[in-house]
Formats: C-alpha cells, structure tokens, sequence
C-alpha cells in the first residue's frame, strides 16, 4: 500500500523536520512513545529503527 499527501507547516524547514522524527512526535501527537530497540543518540540517522505500539501489535519503522 502506498499512500501520499501534502502538509503545510507554518515554520521553516529546519524547525519543522524536528516535529516528524521518532522522538519529535511525542511533541503533538497523543500516545505517540517510540520505542527503540537499540539505543540511538540521533534518532533521524538513516536505517534507525523503531517502534511504536500505534497499532495492536505494535508497528516498526526504520528512518530513511
């Protein structure tokens, strides 16, 4: 499944990154607690990987 979509962020590109990361998540969205398998000091590092228990199962997600 692919989806897309668009969002206008009311800030410049350097602020605005911070809030969709891992941890800058937790900023603004409710229940939003990564949880990282390995510990990572830089969260945005390409091939980091996550998890989040946003579904019943729980879901892992990797940075690009």
């Amino acid at each position: 499944m692919k989806l897309t979509g668009t969002l206008t962020v009311p800030l410049p590109p350097e602020e605005a990154f911070h809030l969709f990361t891992a941890r800058g998540e937790e900023r603004w969205v409710e229940g939003w607690r990564p949880r990282f398998p390995v510990p990572v000091e830089d969260d945005t590092a390409p091939g980091t990987v996550f998890e989040t228990g946003a579904h019943e199962a729980g879901t892992g997600h990797r940075a690009r």
